[in-house]
């Protein structure tokens, strides 16, 4: 089974933008792993309570750096270990990033921080960015029966430009006629960037994809 889910981020005013930054945060570490519920802390204070394992939120911040701190769900700043922490993350004022809670290739947890783009696409075309934060190895992804994406590793990410349509995509391990993920339907439209992450752990049987769509500059 695959679980494909699809998370619209509200566009950026221009007023907004001056002052905030916008920021998703996707708990990508599946359950069982001891973090099925996290909060999330920005340099101790607290920016997301109650994140699911398979959720992605949405929140504005204001522009800066932050040290960025994970906890399971109930623990705290100068009190306990966080399941993961990054520091000196910078997030731009009218930017949106995406930080994920994820595993490695060997299933250790992880961060990664992704800047999401918003540039306008052409008449008749959309974006697509795929990312691959599975304990898995490098896998390509297909649209329609065609790679559009090879050899793609744990923490990377790739973005191209399609014709709007309704893709059929599948995810194989690299240079195999392995299958992962899919068929599944995505839908490509010209106002936003489309972005699909490889989530869970092919070890488990929990390898997942989720759906995030970043609206563009217009």
């Amino acid at each position: 089974m695959v679980a494909l889910g699809t998370i619209t981020v509200p566009a950026v005013s221009a007023n907004a933008a001056e002052r905030r930054a916008s920021v998703s945060v996707f708990h990508a570490i599946p359950t069982g792993m001891g973090a099925d519920v996290v909060d999330v802390y920005a340099d101790g204070a607290r920016i997301i309570n109650n994140l699911k394992s398979g959720q992605l939120t949405n929140i504005r911040v204001r522009p800066g750096t932050y040290d960025i701190e994970i906890f399971i769900d109930g623990e705290r700043p100068k009190q306990d270990e966080p399941v993961l922490a990054l520091d000196d993350v910078t997030f731009l004022s009218g930017f949106c990033s995406t930080l994920t809670a994820n595993l490695t290739e060997t299933g250790e947890p992880t961060a990664e921080v992704f800047a999401n783009c918003s540039a306008r696409n052409p008449v008749g075309t959309g974006r697509v960015t795929v990312r691959h934060i599975a304990e898995a190895p490098p896998v390509d992804v297909a649209a329609g029966g065609q790679v559009i994406f090879g050899n793609l590793a744990n923490g990377s990410s790739a973005t191209t430009r399609v014709g709007v349509d309704t893709y059929s995509i599948t995810v194989a391990l690299a240079d195999s006629d392995t299958t992962v993920l899919g068929p599944t339907n995505l839908v490509v439209n010209r106002p936003f960037n489309t972005i699909v992450y490889a989530w869970g752990s092919a070890a488990d049987g929990t390898l997942a994809l989720k759906v995030q769509r970043i609206p563009v500059v217009r």
